[in-house]
């Protein structure tokens, strides 16, 4: 039985098998560093533009208000908005609520416009005995008609009166406004 020898290449062959061109492992090398900063770096561009697009500051509500203050409603009674209509529509939306209205097969049908009228009697029974509080609560309201009917411009307090003034409007208590919300979001 003859033994199986394994032969040895010449130092020549064994060279050329061994030796890789230098600038193919620089190569390699970089491309790793390339993609390896790509990967760390990019979420961070990502990130900072997302947040640009979605500032909920204060500062960035009183901005958008004043650039739409003017704004002319395009719409008309029965129209259908979809996506297609955003442009047209974000000057009515607050930017910090277009996540909720606008999506891909967003519907939104155009109502009536009508008058709202207060409920016969509505503010004639208000208790004058009531205030806010150091932090902005109301105190001792019962109803019966908006706190605060006349709010003064430069009121320091104005923005917490117009809130209550809401909390306490007609339709929030015994009272059927004629109108009609149906709001779905994009997932249902």
């Amino acid at each position: 039985m003859g033994m199986l020898r394994r032969r040895r290449p010449s130092p020549e062959a064994q060279g050329r098998r061994c030796r890789r061109p230098a600038w193919d492992i620089r190569a390699l090398a970089t491309w790793g560093v390339c993609i390896a900063l790509t990967l760390i770096l990019a979420p961070l561009f990502v990130a900072q533009k997302a947040a640009a697009a979605d500032d909920q500051s204060y500062q960035s509500l009183r901005d958008w208000i004043d650039k739409h203050r003017n704004a002319a409603a395009p719409f008309e009674s029965g129209q259908h908005l979809t996506l297609a209509d955003r442009t047209a529509l974000e000057p009515f939306i607050p930017h910090s609520a277009w996540e909720y209205y606008f999506f891909d097969d967003m519907d939104m049908e155009v109502a009536a416009t009508g008058d709202y009228p207060e409920p016969d009697g509505w503010g004639a029974d208000v208790q004058p005995d009531y205030r806010l509080d150091e932090n902005g609560v109301l105190v001792g309201f019962t109803g019966g008609g908006f706190p605060f009917p006349d709010i003064a411009a430069d009121d320091p307090h104005a923005a917490q009166k117009v809130v209550w003034n809401m909390m306490w409007r007609p339709g929030s208590d015994d009272f059927v406004m004629p109108m009609v919300a149906w709001l779905r979001s994009e997932n249902g």
